[in-house]
């Protein structure tokens, strides 16, 4: 296996010692697999959640946004390791030809409190992880005028009030769910909240 460290906390592995395209299966570090037909990854991104949660989620922006020239034969798989993921209320804005793994619905979490927690892009899959967000009048994840897919993903939102949505497809988007669970509360009177707008 091939491996580097890089000045941030994140890893960098070659492909072919990760996955086997043979059997469409990717074997991440941590010992789980996922199954995707048809996808072959170039460069697998290890993100690990060793700082605190806020550290944490400022790892995972600069992962995604430092991948160099993503494209259909140049494509990346970030996989976040067990543990929390706060972004605060910036926005992780998926990459086309970047999918994001998580290590599973209990086991990896991406919070934020800002207008929109993840927004989707083409060509792009978000998998195995729960999405939360805690603001008023805020998105869990946003899909404009794109094609993706969310794969075992949970996304909940958990704010206090206003138009609250856990996942919105707008501009014509193109959303395929595949056993995702999406909820959306306040605690405070008041607003509107939508589990799925489309």
């Amino acid at each position: 296996c091939t491996m580097r460290k890089l000045v941030r906390p994140f890893l960098l592995f070659a492909a072919s010692a990760l996955s086997a395209a043979a059997s469409a299966q990717i074997v991440f570090p941590n010992g789980s697999i996922q199954s995707i037909a048809g996808v072959e990854y170039t460069r697998i991104v290890v993100v690990n959640a060793d700082g605190n949660n806020a550290q944490n989620g400022t790892a995972l922006l600069d992962a995604v946004a430092d991948i160099n020239s993503p494209s259909s034969a140049n494509r990346f798989a970030v996989f976040l390791e067990p543990g929390a993921y706060d972004l605060g209320a910036s926005t992780l804005a998926m990459r086309s030809f970047v999918d994001v793994y998580g290590a599973g619905l209990t086991n990896t979490t991406i919070t934020g409190s800002g207008a929109t927690t993840i927004t989707g892009a083409n060509n792009a899959f978000l998998r195995e992880l729960t999405v939360r967000n805690s603001g008023s009048g805020t998105t869990v994840f946003l899909a404009n005028n794109v094609t993706t897919e969310l794969y075992r993903v949970s996304c909940v939102h958990l704010g206090t009030s206003g138009a609250n949505t856990a996942i919105s497809a707008q501009g014509g988007a193109s959303l395929t769910l595949v056993n995702v669970l999406a909820s959306a509360t306040a605690s405070n009177a008041g607003g509107t909240n939508t589990a799925v707008s489309a």
